[in-house]
């Protein structure tokens, strides 16, 4: 948030306690325009399913599949 008396930000404070907060599971997207969270789910089931090695989900032969695992919205 921006402080027009002081010309300073707590963006950073914001953002390192977000993190904390989430204990590290949080994403920071930065846009300028409305973004669907099933722009992000499609996109994430899309890697899962079709490059499941890189996608960062699954992996355990005996558990779910990469696509099982990946969140949903």
């Amino acid at each position: 948030m921006w402080n027009w008396d002081t010309q300073s930000s707590n963006y950073k404070d914001l953002k390192q306690k977000s993190f904390e907060t989430s204990g590290g599971k949080a994403w920071l997207v930065e846009v300028g325009e409305p973004l669907s969270p099933f722009w992000i789910e499609d996109s994430l089931k899309y890697t899962a399913e079709f490059d499941p090695e890189n996608s960062g989900y699954g992996g355990d032969p005996m558990g779910p599949s990469a696509l099982e695992s990946a969140p949903r919205t």
